[in-house]
């Protein structure tokens, strides 16, 4: 499963929500499927045209 955020940043003093939005998703996904920490991975993109790209990479189990 790949989840991909984009969002157009304002002010560079703004809070960083990055983190907890990727705990909060990896909250939901474990409400579905038993995933570890190692199963994600994260990455965070800033370009320079103002806009941050949250990616998120989640290896899901086999199902049986």
């Amino acid at each position: 499963m790949q989840i991909i955020v984009a969002h157009q940043r304002g002010e560079r003093g703004a809070p960083d929500y990055f983190p907890k939005m990727k705990q909060e998703i990896i909250e939901v996904i474990r409400k579905y499927v038993q995933i570890s920490d190692d199963q994600v991975s994260v990455q965070l993109d800033q370009n320079d045209d103002n806009l941050s790209v949250l990616e998120l990479n989640v290896t899901l189990p086999d199902s049986k």
